[in-house]
């Protein structure tokens, strides 16, 4: 079986660079956040670029292909329905800060079947670049309601250095 292409899918946010513009040469954009290069997602879904399954969208490929795309215990945990999200990101600015639902909550308040994991792979930084994740010590509700109120919930987040190569 050949490699795969798929249609990438572009994000413009706030805090989007310059890089995926440059990288992608892509013309009537001057910032790009994202670019989505595998989506699952049903509003914004990639489709088969050339051969036989051209235009194809993502879960209808794996609807004929199965097994032989995504192995028999992927396929049999999670059908049809692709289970990453795998995109690129430039950032200009600080991103928002996210709080992502487990398994529970993502099929509780949304209806998905899955949370939010997320998984980054640094290929290149500024000077002074760095992700957060999680607190840097034990919060409670009534410091985090403080600190939103006040603009000051960065000072609560745990603070990772990064370089390229990162992960």
């Amino acid at each position: 079986m050949a490699p795969f292409r798929f249609t990438y899918i572009l994000k413009t946010p706030l805090w989007g660079g310059r890089d995926i513009v440059e990288l992608k040469k892509i013309d009537g954009y001057y910032t790009v956040g994202e670019s989505w290069e595998i989506s699952p997602l049903p509003h914004n879904e990639s489709l088969v670029v050339g051969g036989p399954y051209d235009g194809l969208p993502l879960h209808q490929l794996i609807e004929q292909l199965r097994e032989k795309l995504v192995g028999r215990n992927n396929f049999e945990r999670f059908g049809n329905r692709f289970p990453l999200l795998v995109k690129f990101l430039s950032t200009a600015a600080d991103l928002s800060i996210q709080v992502h639902p487990d398994n529970e909550m993502a099929q509780e308040e949304e209806g998905e079947a899955n949370g939010k994991s997320e998984c980054w792979y640094v290929v290149k930084t500024g000077q002074d670049a760095a992700l957060y994740c999680g607190f840097n010590r034990t919060v409670d509700l009534n410091t985090y309601d403080s600190a939103t109120q006040q603009g000051q919930l960065p000072g609560l987040l745990a603070r990772y250095e990064t370089r390229p190569g990162d992960a």
